[in-house]
């Protein structure tokens, strides 16, 4: 988990970062890692985390404490990778993410009503179990 944080953390661009935190209406700060590159950073720790045929839910929490977005989108890019692993029981899971630090980046990834959000995926054949996110905000 500690060396994911790091290597995020070393390729910071303070530039990028500045512009990235604008688009996003300055709601969070960034690192300034591009989606690219942090996608082919993380790309072995993803690929570990599918292999190991375990939800970390601790290294998502702990992604989801970082200040910096980017910590979150890899938790987030971790889950969809694992989407095979998640089940019903998972959903209060994603509810309790969707309340903190929501903004559309994430929470769109988390709320039940998109097509491509990913509790979405676990509940295809159910009726869906709450509200979406954006009516509780």
């Amino acid at each position: 988990m500690q060396e994911v944080f790091d290597l995020l953390k070393a390729l910071a661009d303070p530039e990028t970062a500045v512009g990235m935190a604008t688009y996003q209406r300055n709601q969070f700060p960034f690192l300034g890692i591009k989606t690219p590159v942090r996608r082919e950073l993380t790309k072995p720790f993803i690929k570990a985390a599918k292999q190991s045929g375990v939800i970390d839910w601790d290294f998502v929490e702990a992604a989801w404490e970082q200040d910096a977005r980017e910590y979150q989108y890899v938790a987030l890019d971790m889950l969809k990778a694992q989407m095979d692993l998640l089940g019903p029981d998972d959903l209060v899971r994603f509810q309790a993410l969707a309340m903190r630090k929501s903004w559309w980046d994430t929470a769109l990834m988390l709320d039940l009503r998109t097509d491509f959000s990913l509790p979405c995926k676990l509940i295809a054949e159910e009726h869906f179990l709450y509200d979406s996110i954006f009516t509780r905000i």
